[in-house]
């Protein structure tokens, strides 16, 4: 499973989730884009693959 979470500037985890099947970079770039619109700037996208549900 790919999980992607969203960092503030200040290192905080701001939003967390499964992206949904078929999500492209674009789509990512998009969401991160909006992320940083809708909330003041900042956030850096990271990605996660985690194996046997272990964060």
């Amino acid at each position: 499973m790919i999980l992607i979470y969203y960092k503030n500037a200040a290192g905080k985890v701001c939003r967390l989730f499964r992206p949904p099947k078929g999500w492209t970079r674009e789509d990512l770039v998009s969401d991160l884009n909006r992320a940083n619109n809708d909330c003041g700037g900042g956030y850096r996208a990271y990605a996660r693959l985690i194996r046997n549900k272990n964060f």
